[in-house]
């Protein structure tokens, strides 16, 4: 079997140049602002949790205004043309990109009675042309529905030639 590997990073480092009124005391300065970035966190087939299974693949170009796909027969990132069964894993990580010159938002939410609920019943995230979205749920992806008959579902809903690139990571929490 393959070994699955996932290094998950989330930071913004912005900084602030003060002028000389609003610093006196320091003649100006700069101000930093990076409190709130998460180290890297390398996961893998042994770690809490656990990336187990190899990423799958929800990228599309919208032939019409949705796309569904069912993670108990979702395309893995290796070979999309295959597919592989997700029963049994919770969401770990998810980046979704929506190009930009795209005719507007892309959502992707949970679909139908069988929804997979990746952001609470009836949630959904919205990605606007131009815009990257990166979600790890690290020790939260406990909280997360296993995917099975009655949550395996997800759609992407925007407008017909949207393009999407979207890579999903699941495993065991």
């Amino acid at each position: 079997m393959a070994t699955i590997s996932l290094s998950v990073n989330a930071s913004l480092v912005g900084s602030e140049t003060l002028e000389t009124s609003e610093s006196p005391a320091a003649g100006g300065g700069v101000l930093s602002f990076n409190g709130y970035n998460v180290s890297a966190v390398n996961l893998g087939g042994s770690t809490t949790p656990a990336v187990d299974v190899t990423p799958v693949d929800l990228s599309d170009t919208l032939a019409g205004a949705t796309k569904d796909f069912d993670l108990t027969a979702a395309p893995p990132a290796k070979d999309i043309a295959d597919t592989v069964d997700l029963t049994g894993k919770k969401l770990i990580a998810l980046l979704m990109r929506v190009v930009s010159g795209n005719a507007a938002g892309v959502a992707l939410a949970g679909q139908g009675a069988n929804a997979y609920d990746l952001f609470g019943p009836s949630g959904q995230v919205t990605v606007y042309p131009g815009g990257v979205v990166v979600y790890s749920f690290l020790s939260a992806a406990s909280q997360l529905p296993t995917v099975g008959a009655g949550a395996k579902d997800v759609r992407l809903t925007g407008t017909a030639a949207d393009v999407v690139q979207a890579i999903a990571y699941f495993g065991t929490p």
